[in-house]
């Protein structure tokens, strides 16, 4: 909806065609749109299938988002060991987003043994190529202290950079750790 009336139908008609021409990112966000139920019926296994062929086509977005379905069993078998692959390659293909969930996936200890130091250093990476999500995740590990030494005025600083990216729960956070006084 951004400089035209927000439209899903037509963007599944537009998506749909340029995946059908081969745009590998067309298949991604048409396979955004049945995940969501947005100008189609939600349709898990469809997302499934396109963020496949678009993971599959090179798309690195796709194969993040299909890592995602992974994760939460959604369209296929929860599988932790496939996210971890398929947030892997995206990560290492460029996708900030793949760095970011390949740090939750080592935050949390699923799929891979825990460890706050490589999480430290994909949210990092995610986080200083523009991934919103990276930088408020590292300002919890900063709070934390988990992977780093705790330095509230470095997660305070991380989100803040989240918030003014768009990550409204950063702005929250930020909010609350800008008014602590006993630091």
């Amino acid at each position: 909806g951004k400089g035209v009336k927000k439209d899903y139908k037509k963007a599944f008609e537009l998506y749909s065609k340029a995946c059908n021409g081969g745009e590998m990112l067309g298949c991604n966000n048409l396979g955004i749109l049945y995940k969501y139920g947005k100008g189609v019926e939600k349709d898990y296994k469809k997302a499934f299938e396109l963020y496949s062929k678009a993971c599959n086509g090179g798309e690195m977005l796709g194969c993040s988002n299909l890592g995602v379905l992974y994760g939460y069993g959604k369209g296929v078998e929860k599988d932790y060991k496939k996210a971890f692959e398929l947030f892997k390659e995206a990560c290492e293909g460029g996708e900030m987003l793949g760095c970011f969930n390949l740090g939750v996936l080592y935050t949390k200890g699923k799929g891979v043994e825990q460890n706050y130091k490589k999480a430290f250093e994909l949210y990092s990476k995610a986080c200083n190529g523009g991934e919103m999500k990276g930088c408020g995740a590292l300002g919890f590990l900063y709070v934390e202290g988990k992977g780093v030494k705790r330095d509230y005025k470095k997660a305070v600083e991380l989100f803040k950079k989240a918030c003014e990216g768009g990550s409204f729960m950063s702005c929250i956070y930020y909010n609350q750790l800008k008014s602590m006084s006993d630091w």
